[in-house]
């Protein structure tokens, strides 16, 4: 498979901290473009009354997501490593740090997964467990 093609998607994240944690979840349509080693898809989920932008792309290293909304960002996952990026806010940007636990990726003619399992924290502040899963259709 290769080219652009829609599809059905689910997305959920799941943050954890020391006393709570935190679910979002996505249901609907984006699209997914493939050249059979690396992947784009593209989405928009509604947050809190924003509506964000996501691509998340996948190739041999890792998996690079791309928020664009009220907050934007792009967060970068390799197994095992820390890598820093920038998040934009309305009142100012701040440092991100990403730990990558682990990644799961799936991609075939009929349908795809992508789970992210990581570590988020910003500006020093203590890190959060995070896991991140989009699965999809065509």
């Amino acid at each position: 498979m290769s080219g652009k093609q829609k599809v059905r998607l689910m997305a959920e994240t799941i943050l954890r901290d020391t006393e709570d944690a935190t679910f979002m979840r996505h249901a609907g349509y984006g699209e997914l473009e493939t050249d059979g080693e690396h992947f784009v898809l593209s989405y928009i989920q509604n947050q809190d009354g924003d509506q964000i932008q996501i691509h998340l792309s996948g190739t041999k290293e890792g998996i690079r997501m791309e928020r664009k909304g009220e907050a934007s960002g792009t967060l970068v996952f390799e197994p095992g490593k820390t890598i820093k990026s920038l998040y934009y806010l309305p009142f100012g940007e701040i440092e991100m740090q990403i730990r990558t636990e682990g990644i799961v990726c799936h991609l075939d003619d009929k349908d795809g997964f992508v789970e992210l399992v990581y570590e988020s924290g910003m500006a020093g502040e203590e890190r959060n467990k995070a896991t991140y899963r989009c699965k999809w259709k065509h």
